[in-house]
């Protein structure tokens, strides 16, 4: 007689059981320990600006509710998970899912004090993903979270309805055996993720930052060729221990990875050399060992699981791992080389103050808007001696602030978010990643600036930061 505790499934491989439960595909791997999670899709890259940092909200709320419950919130996908014994797992992860057809109701403030508290601090990563996408998808990695300066348990529940749904998830357990599972998700349409293209364009580019080492940006289709030629770079200036950072849940699939040096002249001087010349047979055997480390067949763990559930929601379920020993082991010198050469059109370098950016032979990433031919113009009070023909002008498509003859900054109301504090300033964020400042005691009526930016730029994308909290 079949296992009534077993449902039917079929292997996705060895010792990987696949089945679905109430229209939620499940994952299934015997282990000693039970554990089991839960994977949506969706994640910093599905929010605005102005919401950012709600669906780590929603998350946490809703484990906060269930013992022993985690979660964690990436670009793309976003998790909760539960450990338990081998006879209640399932109940655990059933209520871990019954949770979030219940509240919140209560006001959220604390709790956003607290998340606040903890958000992802700047990095390498964070700037070059920023300076790629501007304010919108993966532009919002390592940005401030504002949504947890004003959203309540309204928009919570709207962001969990429409995120949050069976057709959206997939589960996994890891336990001696399986427990019957209930997964009572709601049934609704799987929401659309739109994931916007990059604001950069596809060519080489370099960026001013204020301190610390260089470091390369590059984005590729993840392949065996591509991670060898990451690893070897990062070897080859002097970070044995891998790039700096490395991911591979960008939106449309793609990796990207940073590796940083101690010079600008160090960083251009390899990546040229990786482009042009094979690396040599020791590297690409010093490379094989890590990837044996890493990749070498070992018990199926929750973290094998967890990439089954992460292609599930991602819509690409048949996908295997996305570089395997075998592929890592049939590289080639040329592989590496050629893979390295094309992930170079997307070069970004991000390059510090004592630097110099012709080295890179790449263009300026960040360049100035156009000085505008007509519009309200607003002067300074206090004339700035850094910039005499500094000045305001504002039309009804955009603010710009216009340093001299051939410089100037400017942002869009359409598609701005803007910040707004009870005293009159206001910020404005461009999609492309330009802000604007606006102290309207800075400037000749400057409160008629504030009262543009609050007609033009829509409810939605407008953030209060003190004193319009809930």
């Amino acid at each position: 007689m079949a296992d009534p505790g077993k449902p039917r499934g079929r292997l996705v491989e060895p010792g990987v059981l696949r089945t679905d439960v109430s229209g939620v595909p499940v994952y299934w791997a015997e282990g000693p320990e039970a554990e089991a999670g839960v994977v949506f899709g969706v994640g910093q890259a599905d929010e605005s600006l102005a919401w950012a940092g709600v669906t780590r909200l929603t998350l946490h709320h809703i484990a906060a509710g269930v013992p022993g419950a985690t979660s964690s919130v990436g670009l793309t996908h976003a998790e909760m998970r539960v450990r338990g014994g081998p006879d209640d797992i399932g109940d655990r992860l059933d209520a871990l899912i019954a949770a979030l057809t219940s509240g919140p109701t209560d006001s959220l403030a604390e709790l956003r004090l607290v998340l606040a508290a903890n958000q992802r601090r700047p990095s390498a990563a964070a700037t070059a993903l920023q300076t790629r996408y501007g304010t919108r998808g993966a532009g919002l990695y390592g940005r401030d979270e504002y949504g947890l300066c004003w959203l309540g348990p309204e928009e919570v529940r709207s962001w969990r309805d429409r995120m949050l749904t069976a057709p959206n998830a997939a589960a996994w357990v890891v336990a001696p055996r399986l427990l019957p599972l209930r997964l009572e998700l709601g049934v609704r349409a799987r929401p659309l993720r739109p994931f916007p293209r990059p604001v950069l364009a596809p060519e080489p580019a370099w960026r001013r930052v204020l301190d610390g080492d260089a470091h390369l940006s590059v984005t590729a289709r993840p392949s065996a060729a591509w991670e060898a030629a990451v690893a070897i770079l990062a070897r080859r200036v002097g970070v044995p221990s891998g790039p700096v950072s490395q991911q591979d849940d960008l939106p449309a699939g793609e990796a990207h990875a940073v590796v940083g040096a101690p010079g600008l002249e160090i960083l251009v001087g390899a990546s040229t050399e990786l482009a042009g010349r094979e690396p040599s047979a020791t590297e690409l055997a010093e490379h094989l060992a890590g990837a044996e480390d890493r990749l070498r067949a070992t018990a199926i763990s929750a973290a094998d699981l967890v990439g089954w559930c992460r292609r599930e929601v991602a819509r690409q379920p048949g996908v295997p791992r996305a570089t395997s020993l075998a592929a890592h082991t049939a590289l080639s010198g040329a592989d590496v080389v050629r893979a390295w050469s094309d992930s170079l059109a997307t070069a970004l370098f991000l390059v510090p103050p004592t630097a110099d950016p012709a080295r890179t032979g790449a263009r300026a990433a960040v360049r100035w808007s156009a000085v505008p031919a007509g519009g309200t113009r607003h002067e300074p009070v206090e004339p700035d001696a850094a910039h005499p023909g500094k000045h305001l002008v504002v039309d009804d498509a955009r603010l710009t602030l216009v340093l001299d003859e051939e410089r100037a900054i400017s942002v869009a109301f359409r598609d701005a978010t803007a910040l707004r504090w009870p005293g009159g300033r206001r910020g404005l964020w461009g999609e492309d990643g330009t802000f604007l400042n606006i102290e309207p005691e800075e400037w000749h009526d400057g409160i008629s600036v504030a009262e543009t930016v609050d007609r033009r730029v829509a409810a939605p994308r407008t953030v209060p930061l003190i004193g319009g909290s809930r």
